[in-house]
């Protein structure tokens, strides 16, 4: 779980109130009617392997019948605290500023450059360098000592 996640958690478990109420008050039909066709697993959908067939998954049936989807009758509605209700500090963890905001844009300009502007060829967190002392991922251009920025704007001209 991230920072910010955490903060989030830990702000919100335990000072607010809770209210419960029933699955029809808070599900209209016509979404409830959406969810079907889904295996249950202790009234949990489960996740199929890429490998595997759905068909697969229950080898005691020979027939398949057919499973949906089923819902708690009642549920736990936690309120969430406004932007204004949290702390500078929790409020610095969970949202940029302006300036943070630019710098993620340029940060992020340069990395997208490197990859040539495709989407497809953008590198995942795997093959990302990761900083001994923060532990936060760092894009391999920002530790290839051959490049070069004007082959940044180059390859932008090229792509437009």
């Amino acid at each position: 779980m991230n920072a910010r996640n955490e903060l989030l958690f830990q702000s919100t478990s335990n000072d607010l109130p809770k209210t419960t109420r029933s699955q029809n008050e808070l599900l209209r039909g016509d979404v409830a009617s959406t969810v079907v066709d889904l295996v249950e697993n202790n009234n949990e959908p489960t996740c199929f392997d890429e490998t595997q067939k759905p068909e697969d998954v229950n080898h005691s049936s020979k027939r398949r019948k057919r499973q949906s989807l089923q819902f708690n009758e009642t549920v736990t509605v936690v309120a969430i605290p406004m932007r204004n209700e949290y702390c500078r500090q929790v409020r610095s963890k969970l949202w940029s500023n302006r300036l943070e905001l630019q710098q993620n844009i340029a940060r992020n300009v340069v990395e997208f450059a490197a990859e040539g502007w495709n989407w497809r060829t953008v590198v995942e967190d795997e093959r990302m360098h990761v900083c001994a002392f923060s532990g936060q991922r760092i894009h391999p251009i920002h530790c290839d000592p051959d490049f070069d920025i004007d082959r940044v704007s180059v390859l932008k001209r090229e792509t437009l």
